[in-house]
């Protein structure tokens, strides 16, 4: 039989793919209903459609889809009910049949499906039918995420899995599941769901530690239930010293594939995990959230800390080195003891819910330094959980202000390439900083200094500036591969007795940096768009977007925050070069 023109350009898979695809794509200013939606419609399309789109709509199965799996198997006394409405007919079921029809899958009669009937004119798919879509659409299931009402979604898919799995022999559901996410669910107390879903197949796991005595029945058999884990995370409960010796360490010490290692950990245990490290020669990311309060172990039960290593031993390779903490010096204990048990690290993160003072910012930068003289990516972050910077105190603010001093360690960083610097002070930077910035650091392609708030003078509310936006222009322009850069500056023109004169009559044959697509101002000062326009124009051809600070934040005292006029202004500039503008103005706020 000959095919139509439709029907042979259909048969090209890689084309049907391209389209499945762009229909599963997601798009944040879409919501899901809608996206569900058209992958349903290309799932009923016809039979070249249908596997690639319900390979796709099954692929992620979360709160909605746990619900919609437990539609498809009712219990006797739901099909009553459903059955007794006159006059209506499930939808869901009859979109599971356009479904299964799509997977080749026949029902017990070809127009007339095996149904049973109560009253009116409803009809229930039999039990044997519903089993097997239920198989049918588990075995699609790639990735399941459990986050809201955990404890009821995940009892609705024990029971239904029980079901399932007596009343037929043989039967493994979720068989290419990769990854699985119930990190608020007690997933400890469901052996049935757990042997289910902790399978071989399984690469990436995030769920808590639902006991706090060490000992866990996630971890139990682990290594062998789940031998190709790449990524563990139990952030949650807080993990002791007690619980790493028995149930944490035994566990991922047998797993040789696993490369990403995410814990909470109570205070004393970030010594006892790093010095205990090298027993898992194959971690190599470590994301480690300090909890100070959680469960206490026994004291009886507390292991010694492993010894510290000998100089002659083999240096430990770690990609990233995360660390959270309410304080900056559970880092700086971090660095220092990645630096007695020789633990090298490529990527280093450190993140603050305290504002840190610039001494402390200092001494980061220093021991950071000298630990790893290789570092390639740096972060310091202040999160500021308490918004300490809504309740402005100069005499809060003076001792966190960041000057160029408390910096210079990060000259000796030569391979460094993302640097990100986000403390709760100030900025108080100059232009000779830069230029050695830029010239001990080529590679940096990411350069991040918070931008968020201006430091004001003593006697009035003008804002302090001791860069001026040409000097950021200038550092940029010294940075071949700086594609983000972040630096609040001043970014008036110039008055007429300026002595540089030819800055003050516009911008000339100035440095000109092509890489840079991002450039974040911030709370940069400004009153004529036309020169900043020609400025920009000339120095960064190729930039994409620019950021400042969008919101009023009408709490922050003027003096620290960007006025109504100047957003106004900064706006003009944005719509003249015709720049990328993000979906959500409202974000980011302070930043990167």
């Amino acid at each position: 039989m000959s095919q139509t023109a439709t029907s042979r350009v259909l048969a090209i898979e890689e084309l049907v793919e391209n389209i499945v695809e762009m229909a599963y794509r997601r798009d944040p200013s879409s919501d899901m209903a809608t996206e569900c939606g058209t992958l349903f419609a290309l799932a009923t399309v016809n039979r070249y459609f249908s596997q690639l789109a319900l390979s796709k709509l099954w692929l992620t199965l979360d709160s909605k889809g746990v619900e919609r799996l437990a539609e498809i198997i009712s219990d006797e006394e739901k099909q009553r009910k459903m059955s007794s409405k006159k006059g209506s007919t499930n939808a869901v079921f009859k979109m599971y049949s356009s479904f299964m029809e799509g997977m080749g899958i026949k029902h017990s009669q070809s127009s007339n499906p095996k149904v049973s009937k109560s009253s009116g004119d409803s009809e229930v798919p039999d039990n044997e039918q519903k089993r097997a879509r239920y198989r049918t659409y588990t075995d699609l299931v790639q990735k399941l995420t459990i986050e809201s009402s955990p404890d009821r979604d995940l009892e609705i898919l024990e029971k239904e899995i029980r079901y399932v799995c007596n009343s037929q022999k043989d039967c493994i559901l979720f068989p290419k599941i990769r990854l699985l996410v119930a990190t608020e669910g007690q997933l400890d107390a469901f052996p049935f769901l757990r042997a289910s879903l902790l399978r071989p197949t399984l690469q990436y796991l995030c769920v808590s530690l639902a006991k706090g005595d060490g000992t866990s029945n996630i971890l139990e058999g682990l290594d062998k239930n789940c031998p190709n884990l790449t990524l563990l995370d139990t952030r949650g409960i807080p993990v002791t010293p007690g619980m790493l010796h028995l149930s944490v360490l035994p566990a991922i010490s047998q797993m040789p594939h696993l490369t990403h290692l995410a814990l909470s950990l109570s205070e004393d245990a970030i010594r006892y995990l790093l010095c205990a490290i090298p027993l898992v020669s194959s971690i190599r990311t470590l994301e480690l959230s300090v909890i100070n309060t959680g469960p206490t172990f026994p004291s009886e039960s507390l292991p010694s800390y492993p010894p510290l290593r000998s100089p002659n031993s083999q240096v430990i390779d770690l990609k990233s080195l995360n660390v959270t903490s309410s304080t900056g010096s559970t880092f700086l204990d971090a660095i220092e003891i990645c630096r007695k048990q020789l633990i090298h690290v490529e990527d280093a993160r450190g993140i603050t819910c305290f504002p840190s003072p610039s001494s402390q910012v200092s001494t980061v930068m220093e021991r950071v330094s000298k630990t790893w003289p290789d570092l390639t990516k740096l972060s310091y972050v202040d999160v500021d959980l308490n918004q300490f910077r809504l309740y402005y105190d100069r005499g809060m603010l003076e001792p966190c202000i960041v000057s160029p001093e408390s910096l210079m360690p990060l000259l000796t960083l030569r391979n460094l390439d993302t640097l990100e610097l986000l403390p709760f002070g100030p900025f108080m930077l100059h232009p000779a900083f830069l230029d050695s910035l830029a010239a001990s650091c080529p590679l940096l392609s990411y350069c991040v200094f918070a931008a968020d708030k201006r430091y004001p003078a003593a006697d009035s509310d003008e804002a302090q500036w001791t860069l001026r936006f040409t000097d950021v222009l200038a550092f940029a322009g010294k940075l071949p591969r700086l594609q983000t850069l972040s630096l609040a500056s001043d970014a008036r023109r110039p008055p007429p007795a300026y002595t540089d004169t030819e800055e003050s009559s516009g911008p000339g044959p100035g440095p000109v940096c092509v890489a840079l697509e991002e450039l974040y101002i911030g709370v940069s000062s400004i009153d004529d768009a036309s020169y900043v326009e020609a400025l920009m124009r000339h120095s960064l051809p190729n930039l994409r977007t620019i950021w400042w600070q969008y919101k009023a934040n009408l709490d922050l005292p003027s003096c620290l925050r960007l006025s109504l006029e100047e957003r106004d202004i900064w706006e003009e500039v944005e719509r003249n070069l015709e720049l990328f503008v993000p979906p959500d103005p409202e974000s980011p706020t302070s930043g990167p």
